[in-house]
C-alpha cells in the first residue's frame, strides 16, 4: 500500500512540474527582458501587444520600488483598478478579490463600474494610494497626472514582459471595450519593465 502511494505521488509530482514547464513555455513566462533601445520596446508593445503607446505609462525611478511593493502586497497582477481620481478608486467586488488575476472577472468588474450611474455614492469608493506614485508617459516621458482626465473612470492595467502572452487576449478585450466606451472611460497601462534604462 505504501509503495502505491509513493508511486502515485511520484506521477502526480511529475505531471505538476511538467505542466508548469509546458505552460511556462507556451505562454513565455519569465522570459528575460533583453530590449536595449526604447524604439524596439515601443515597437514590440505597439505591434505585438497592440498597445496604444499614448496610453502606456511607467513609474519613474523614485516610485518604481515603492509601487512594485504595493502591487505585491495587494496581490495585483494585471489590474490596478478603476480610479475616480488619484486618491479615490472603486471598491473591488468580492468576486474579483477572490481571484485578482482572472481576466473574465476583471472585464466584468470594469463593465459594472462603468455602468454605475451613481458615482457620487461614497459607499462605492475607497481611498487609493495612487497619488503617492509618479509616472511618465512611455512615448515622450511627460509626467502623467490621472486627474487631467475628465472621464468618470480611469481604468489602470498592469503589464510586464515577464508575464508572457497569457493575458494578451485580456488586454485586447479591455482595449476594445475602451474604444467603444471612451466617452466615459480612460484607459492607462502601467509597464513594470525597466524602461528608464533604455536608450
Amino acid at each position: 500500500m505504501k509503495s502505491i502511494i509513493c508511486i502515485s505521488l511520484f506521477f502526480v509530482s511529475i505531471s505538476i512540474f511538467s505542466c508548469k514547464a509546458l505552460i511556462s513555455k507556451k505562454y513565455h513566462f519569465n522570459e528575460k527582458f533583453e530590449f536595449t533601445k526604447k524604439e524596439e520596446y515601443n515597437s514590440f508593445l505597439k505591434n505585438k501587444k497592440g498597445f496604444d503607446l499614448s496610453r502606456v505609462i511607467y513609474p519613474d525611478s523614485n516610485s518604481y520600488q515603492i509601487f512594485l511593493g504595493e502591487l505585491i502586497s495587494s496581490d495585483l497582477i494585471v489590474y490596478y483598478g478603476c480610479l475616480k481620481n488619484d486618491s479615490t478608486e472603486m471598491i473591488k467586488s468580492p468576486e474579483l478579490k477572490d481571484n485578482l488575476g482572472c481576466a473574465g472577472r476583471i472585464l466584468a468588474e470594469i463593465k459594472t463600474n462603468d455602468a454605475s450611474s451613481d458615482l457620487m455614492n461614497k459607499s462605492l469608493f475607497t481611498k487609493s494610494n495612487f497619488r503617492q506614485f509618479s509616472f511618465k508617459y512611455l512615448d515622450d516621458n511627460r509626467s502623467f497626472n490621472v486627474n487631467e482626465s475628465n472621464k468618470k473612470l480611469k481604468v489602470i492595467l498592469i503589464y510586464s514582459f515577464s508575464g508572457g502572452t497569457y493575458y494578451d487576449g485580456y488586454y485586447k478585450d479591455i482595449q476594445d471595450y475602451f474604444i467603444k466606451h471612451q466617452a466615459d472611460v480612460d484607459l492607462y497601462i502601467i509597464t513594470l519593465d525597466p524602461v528608464s534604462r533604455l536608450l
